[in-house]
């Protein structure tokens, strides 16, 4: 089968360098009030977003956006200037939405001309609960990146992804099941993959050991504690690719974005040096 433009695009980087997903989140909580009275752009989110881009332009991997973090007519603007604006500053580089929809089919074809026609985005992330004839509007578009919520970061997460399922290939995990279901049935345009939360290295362990050349979007280092050497350990491939690991706030909200991007990107490089 034809490779997916959108992971290829990530491999091709990664074999360059490229080790960081930056996550642009840009939450006003943590905006200084400099920042926020600033007059400099049209929008204190789009200058600090633009700010970041700058910083890493010569170091992401790709950038992810959270939808959350762009509320209401002037934050969805901001959402599709910034995007616009990586395409103008950052060769080459994809963009993910980090949107989590999930719903039925006919209210997705609203999402999907959202995330690919109008933000001209690359990938998106999806809730995996509808099923796979409801997120049919996104699996038909093969030259996208489809990651699907497998394993999340956040406390709790265990309340139903450990839920023991008897799936008719043998009991297992939640989780398990939603990755198993994913890729041996969702992904006949070969453009899906997972998002494992960092904080879980022992099951992004076992879903690589059992889904093997995956692409796993890995949220939840920095600030949420997941461990960069574990989670790398546990993600990487047997070909050392395959893992799309992300950091928002640990970089977006550091004092030099550009320093902590790079040290993101040396503790990676040194997790992969210490694979055998």
């Amino acid at each position: 089968m034809q490779k997916n433009k959108f992971f290829q695009t990530i491999e091709e980087r990664w074999a360059r360098g490229m080790r960081v997903c930056v996550g642009l989140d840009p939450d006003k909580r943590k905006m200084s009030p400099r920042l926020l009275e600033s007059k400099k752009s049209s929008s204190p989110i789009l200058e600090l977003n633009e700010k970041v881009i700058s910083a890493t332009k010569d170091i992401a991997l790709c950038y992810k956006l959270n939808r959350a973090f762009y509320p209401g007519p002037e934050g969805m603007s901001v959402l599709h200037n910034t995007i616009a604006h990586i395409r103008n500053a950052v060769e080459g580089a994809p963009v993910i939405y980090d949107a989590k929809f999930g719903d039925i089919g006919n209210t997705n074809n609203g999402y999907v001309e959202e995330t690919f026609e109008w933000l001209k985005a690359d990938a998106v992330t999806l809730h995996h609960t509808m099923g796979k004839q409801a997120m049919l509007p996104f699996l038909e578009h093969r030259d996208k990146g489809i990651f699907v919520l497998c394993r999340t970061s956040n406390e709790g997460s265990d309340e139903f992804q450990d839920i023991i399922v008897d799936s008719g290939v043998g009991p297992m995990p939640m989780y398990l099941y939603v990755a198993h279901q994913v890729m041996h049935h969702w992904n006949y345009n070969n453009n899906c993959g997972l998002v494992m939360g960092a904080t879980y290295p022992s099951d992004l362990a076992e879903v690589r050991r059992k889904m093997c050349d995956t692409p796993i979007l890995i949220p939840g280092l920095g600030s949420q504690d997941g461990d960069v050497h574990d989670a790398v350990h546990a993600g990487i491939t047997k070909k050392r690719c395959g893992i799309i690991p992300s950091s928002s706030s640990g970089i977006m909200f550091a004092d030099d974005p550009k320093v902590a991007a790079q040290r993101l990107a040396a503790e990676i490089n040194d997790a992969l040096d210490g694979i055998k």
